[in-house]
């Protein structure tokens, strides 16, 4: 993905393989980075689902590139050990957070329910 003029998300490049495979991981990472032919220390950061592999392939050819994760993703792990709607609207609030505080007092708001969510 990648940010237009308009500050809008586009996919860059999309990759059909029979299998996500560690692989097939490095293929792509190896083609997109002579695709991109970007400067070796230009910052770079990549944006993952819940796919294992991922970070490793990745370093192969983008040794500098920092790593996030999607919320979306994160919060259906979280999901599957805490229930309830009052956990979904306390996550995205931390989620959306913008500065330090803000988001320490929404993870301090799900401690308060389950210490160890």
């Amino acid at each position: 993905m990648a940010l237009d003029a308009n500050s809008e998300i586009f996919p860059l490049v999309v990759y059909i393989c029979k299998k996500e495979t560690k692989w097939s991981w490095k293929w792509f990472f190896k083609n997109l980075k002579m695709f991109l032919q970007f400067p070796k220390d230009m910052y770079l950061c990549f944006m993952f689902d819940r796919s294992k592999g991922l970070v490793k392939a990745l370093g192969t050819q983008f040794s500098l590139a920092s790593t996030r994760f999607c919320s979306r993703h994160l919060y259906a792990n979280f999901r599957s050990s805490y229930h309830g709607q009052n956990y979904k609207k306390m996550v995205w609030k931390a989620n959306k957070s913008s500065n330090l505080f803000h988001f320490n007092a929404a993870m301090d708001s799900i401690g308060k329910v389950d210490p160890k969510a």
